[in-house]
């Protein structure tokens, strides 16, 4: 599976800082609801050039108005951009991240499906917001109106806020009721976490979970894990790790140290 990470440093950084076996993933926004009017090649480039750039692999979230993107009022500039970013290195596109704050799952039926048969062969995913998943939320009350045509599906997941610190993805009542509702029902559809964070809590607390949570997933089928670790719009310092977790994440994202096998004749290698 992929690992990504979004913090306060640039991409190139972010490389040297959690090196990984395959191409770290980055987590960026394109802020403010678009126009139609507005250029999303352009504001796209900017936030995704440096990831480019770096190696790396950009997970870039827009926003158009819901109403007018469903009504095709957007499909100029959202065609424009699928066609722009398939000279580009791979990027997955989010539009409307954590939309159940803001739309009904009809809304956001409407105007997610036509984005994504207007981005060409870009992947288009959903990323759900874990907390309106919560088994008393009534937002999501009825799962099959957030059921879309989604080329990848995600989720915003973080434990110790309304859920417990200690609470990782398989005890996490948010996340499991979005994977029931969501992905189980879409078995070929491949999934993970747009973003996942731990709030509040010891470092040493969190530092667990992140390995725990991290040895759950190689027995899962997700495919990529992007992790939190800015104070965000919110300015929660509370969100950023400490050093044991630091060292807890880069451990999951390093790949092994190998040396030859000592018991195959320097045919073979294995984990050190």
């Amino acid at each position: 599976m992929n690992f990504g990470v979004h913090e306060n440093i640039s991409p190139a950084q972010l490389k040297l800082k959690y090196p990984s076996g395959t191409p770290l993933m980055t987590r960026e926004f394109v802020s403010g609801i678009q126009g139609p009017s507005a250029d999303l090649r352009v504001k796209v480039k900017a936030v995704c050039q440096p990831s480019w750039d770096a190696g790396l692999t950009p997970m870039v979230s827009f926003k158009t108005d819901p109403v007018a993107t469903g009504n095709g009022k957007n499909d100029n500039q959202i065609r424009a951009l699928g066609e722009y970013l398939l000279g580009k290195p791979r990027t997955l596109v989010i539009w409307y991240h954590e939309p159940e704050d803001n739309m009904s799952g009809a809304t956001f039926k409407k105007a997610f499906n036509r984005v994504q048969g207007l981005m060409n062969a870009i992947p288009v995913g959903y990323s759900a917001m874990g907390y309106q998943w919560r088994p008393s939320s009534t937002t999501t009350r009825d799962p099959r109106a957030w059921q879309v045509e989604a080329d990848f599906l995600c989720a915003d997941v973080y434990s110790g806020r309304s859920f417990p610190e200690t609470a990782i993805l398989p005890e996490h009542s948010g996340f499991k009721r979005w994977h029931q509702e969501i992905v189980v029902p879409q078995p070929e559809t491949f999934w993970g976490l747009s973003e996942r964070g731990w709030d509040r809590g010891s470092d040493s607390v969190r530092a667990a979970q992140i390995a725990r949570e991290c040895e759950w997933l190689k027995g899962s089928s997700a495919a990529f894990w992007i992790y939190w670790n800015t104070p965000g719009t919110e300015g929660a310092d509370t969100l950023v790790n400490g050093p044991l977790a630091t060292t807890a994440l880069k451990k999951v994202i390093a790949p092994p140290k190998l040396k030859i096998c000592p018991t195959c004749g320097g045919s073979g290698t294995v984990p050190v």
